[in-house]
């Protein structure tokens, strides 16, 4: 009995989740080809999970930053700068200084700091853009 009330309640969320992405309107443009995500990663400092959701007004790069090497305040002073060259040869970059660290499980300390980065474009990136991600400095470019 117990069991099938954490199935329905698993199967509850998972239905609600989907329904709210849904009623978002966005969409991601890495599934639909639209963006090509390009990520310049170094040996000690790598981007994951990216995800690029558009509706109407605006773009909104989602993802991750790991760093090695780094324990004590690993993300500051540092910024994830999202470059987008549209298919005309025009180039937007825009930048994320706020990382947030993801938490962390209770009992769990990890090895290699992890944090949370979201850019926001102002308009909806066209068909065909080139979407180059990377991380460094604020005022320079290297990890």
């Amino acid at each position: 009995m117990f069991t099938f009330r954490r199935i329905r309640f698993f199967i509850l969320m998972v239905f609600l989740t989907s329904l709210s992405a849904c009623a978002m309107g966005r969409t991601n443009l890495v599934d639909t080809g639209a963006v090509d995500v390009q990520v310049e990663n170094t040996p000690k400092i790598s981007i994951q999970g990216v995800t690029v959701l558009a509706d109407q007004e605006e773009t909104i790069v989602y993802g991750r930053v790991r760093r090695l090497g780094v324990y004590n305040n690993p993300f500051s002073g540092r910024q994830v700068t999202a470059k987008a060259v549209f298919p005309d040869g025009s180039i937007h970059e825009k930048a994320d200084t706020l990382l947030t660290r993801t938490p962390r499980a209770r009992g769990f300390r990890s090895i290699y700091p992890v944090a949370n980065f979201k850019i926001v474009f102002s308009e909806q990136l066209p068909r065909g853009t080139d979407l180059v991600l990377s991380f460094g400095n604020r005022f320079r470019s290297d990890g």
